[in-house]
């Protein structure tokens, strides 16, 4: 008896998983805020005054995002409150892009609603030790996933 076509598909290939791309700035490298900033500019929400002599003292973490004029990096304040700070390289940053990362931190700090995370904090000129330059950062509240309520 002469064995015919299989009606089962030939077997395929293993299919190599996609490669993550090795991000161009490694979590591990990234400093923690200065103490002591050359200046900066606090500006907040009235749900969590601040004065401007103190910004928030964060231990930068991993990185959550980035793209062509910066970064956002995960952080926790030092009691342990998770936060988001999106940093901006002044030195490296066209004076349109600092004009806009500064006007998008007024708005921020305007916008109060259940379904938008905190502003907590907007720095002009804050230091990053180790990293030889001034930096434009916007902190704010880290919000749990969840579904929208529509």
């Amino acid at each position: 008896i002469e064995a015919g076509p299989s009606d089962e598909p030939p077997p395929r290939a293993a299919q190599p998983e996609p490669q993550q791309p090795e991000p161009p700035w490694e979590p591990a490298s990234v400093p923690r805020l200065s103490s002591q900033p050359a200046t900066h500019s606090a500006r907040s929400s009235s749900r969590s005054p601040r004065r401007p002599s103190q910004p928030p003292q964060l231990a930068l973490g991993e990185l959550l995002a980035k793209g062509g004029s910066g970064a956002s990096v995960f952080a926790c304040d030092f009691d342990g409150a998770p936060m988001a700070v999106k940093l901006m390289n002044r030195a490296a940053a066209r004076p349109d892009q600092v004009e806009t990362m500064v006007a998008e931190a007024e708005l921020c700090r305007r916008l109060h609603h259940p379904m938008i995370v905190r502003f907590v904090f907007v720095g002009i000129e804050m230091g990053l030790a180790g990293s030889g330059g001034s930096h434009i950062g916007i902190v704010m509240e880290v919000s749990a996933a969840q579904a929208l309520p529509f």
